[in-house]
């Protein structure tokens, strides 16, 4: 139960960020899949910069989803993150999509 109500918490904020889905939406138990609108490479590249700067490894393997112009990832939601707020984590997500947005030109 502790694990799914990280997961619910972790999921509601993630959920609220434009271009992420996901699925089950809420979860129904402590892993659900996360789908970004973006580019897998980029978005592994934009998680490694943020470990090498934080020392946090904020996801999985990022792969090409089944829905175009996304990446996907599965996330298990686990005894590292009791102890991590939403206020911790999520900006580093808010960052993950910041570092992974193409540049404009």
């Amino acid at each position: 139960p502790e694990l799914r109500a990280r997961a619910l918490s972790l999921a509601a904020g993630l959920a609220a960020m434009p271009g992420v889905t996901l699925l089950p939406s809420p979860p129904q138990v402590n892993m659900f899949h996360l789908y970004i609108a973006g580019d897998a490479d980029a978005l592994t590249a934009a998680r490694d910069r943020i470990a090498a700067e934080n020392r946090v490894w904020i996801a999985p393997r990022f792969a090409p989803a089944a829905i175009p112009g996304h990446a996907m990832a599965e996330f298990n939601v686990g005894d590292n993150l009791l102890d991590l707020p939403d206020a911790f984590v999520l900006p580093l997500f808010e960052r993950l999509l910041a570092y992974a947005r193409p540049p404009t030109a």
